[in-house]
């Protein structure tokens, strides 16, 4: 098994024992700091959600397969494509947690979704670290910036936070066009 899986199967274990050992600690990241951190800023479709138990180290783990609609930093092909025959090919994430194990401060994103008037798009801007290696799809038990901070839902052209994410918008910076406008500013393009 390797480190970091280890390290993934240690911090469950004791999230499922109450232990505050090995408590995760969130430091607040404002827009400015969660741009500088991320190695792909990308705005995507989740396509499927695929929940699947890890073999080495038996946890489950959320697979996310979406479209790129747009990137505004990195390449999308250093992310692992999707084995699933419903979203062959398409570039995936995965987060640590299914079911009835989730990790604390991780998001909990929906697939797209076409319905007018429903309360979520399945549409994001999200800020990733991108794998260690090829072969490390689940590289990192949450690969987006500040675990939640770095996930921005898009609804009719708004951009908001998930609930959790101290990150404050300007009343601005809430148009998507502004908003990417403002991440290629801040990781200094033009």
């Amino acid at each position: 098994m390797n480190l970091v899986r280890m390290t993934s199967s240690l911090l469950l274990l004791s999230s499922i024992l109450g232990s505050s050992a090995f408590a995760t600690t969130i430091t607040p990241l404002d827009l400015s700091q969660q741009v500088k951190k991320a190695d792909l800023i990308l705005h995507i479709k989740i396509k499927l959600i695929d929940k699947e138990v890890e073999n080495l180290s038996d946890l489950p783990w959320q697979t996310y397969a979406f479209e790129v609609v747009e990137t505004l930093l990195g390449d999308p092909k250093t992310l692992p494509p999707s084995d699933n025959e419903k979203s062959q090919g398409l570039p995936t994430f995965s987060i640590l947690g299914g079911g009835d194990l989730t990790l604390e401060g991780a998001p909990i994103l929906k697939p797209f979704n076409e319905e007018k008037g429903q309360e979520w798009s399945g549409e994001y801007i999200i800020m990733l670290y991108k794998p260690l290696s090829s072969d490390l799809g689940k590289s990192y038990d949450d690969p987006i910036i500040g675990f939640n901070q770095g996930v921005y839902m898009v609804q009719n052209n708004t951009v908001s936070t998930l609930e959790g994410n101290p990150t404050k918008l300007e009343d601005a910076d809430k148009d998507l066009k502004t908003f990417k406008n403002k991440i290629i500013t801040l990781r200094g393009g033009k």
